[in-house]
């Protein structure tokens, strides 16, 4: 489950609406957090430690992959290999 002090912290940004797009761009994405009716919407800035990073209004947000489902052009897939041989 989500740690507290992530959701809190989610939770917090998203009241105060820093997550809001004035303009639709090419790389904007939509991070879903699992399990919450909480959307985060913004511009990919890129992926690190397993986490995707949006760029707000109020600087740059880490959202840990694991966390949230991912809408979008920049969102990316992943793919488990198979260490079974067939």
């Amino acid at each position: 489950m989500f740690k507290k002090s992530f959701i809190v912290s989610i939770l917090a940004t998203t009241t105060l609406g820093v997550f809001v797009p004035a303009a639709v761009s090419a790389n904007e994405i939509t991070l879903t957090l699992k399990d919450q009716d909480v959307k985060i919407v913004g511009e990919f800035a890129g992926f690190r430690q397993d986490a995707y990073i949006i760029a707000t209004e109020t600087g740059n947000l880490h959202v840990p992959a694991k966390y949230v489902d991912c809408e979008g052009d920049e969102c990316l897939i992943f793919v488990s290999a198979n260490t079974q041989g067939n």
